[in-house]
């Protein structure tokens, strides 16, 4: 990543391609004030008791991992083969991760059939959006850090939105 870029990016803030020149200082200093959501170490018995977890079970899943990268295939998560890459370097690190989404808030405007509006706030027949890139749905006060706080407006949205292309087709 520092010296060829990241094969797999995240949107617009870390680009498919971009180099990480910093990485190496990034973990040194994480690791360096022993950071809760990162650690490092030379061995996977040193790791597991870095992460407070049975060495058995870490040694299990290196493994098993390790396999999946020898055979081409990962049965368990299905990683794709690409990203299929051996834990065998002389140092191993853990990060914990978070699941989060990143959205634009506003965009489209919409109206309440999910149909796009032109700058005259007409619907644009056959052009449907939805989700938190809508009608800037979640104001300023929505709540952006809780785990899962659009999964509710985007299925309702994308179902509706649906439906009523459906019934604009018959």
């Amino acid at each position: 990543m520092m010296k060829k870029g990241v094969d797999s990016g995240i949107g617009v803030l870390v680009p498919v391609g971009q180099k990480l020149p910093n990485l190496q200082k990034e973990i040194d200093e994480a690791v360096a004030v022993k950071s809760d959501g990162f650690k490092a170490a030379y061995s996977v018995a040193q790791l597991a008791e870095e992460l407070g977890v049975p060495e058995a079970n870490l040694q299990k899943a290196v493994d098993q991992y390790n396999k999946a990268c020898e055979v081409g295939h990962d049965s368990e998560y299905y990683k794709e083969k690409t990203y299929l890459r051996p834990l065998n370097t002389k140092k191993l690190y853990a990060i914990k991760l978070k699941a989060y989404f990143f959205s634009s808030y506003g965009g489209l405007n919409t109206n309440r059939k999910h149909q796009v509006l032109d700058k005259n706030n007409k619907p644009i027949k056959g052009l449907y959006a939805t989700g938190l890139e809508v009608s800037d749905m979640v104001g300023p006060t929505y709540s952006t850090w809780s785990l899962g706080h659009a999964f509710g407006f985007a299925s309702y949205s994308g179902r509706h939105a649906a439906l009523n292309a459906i019934d604009e087709m018959k």
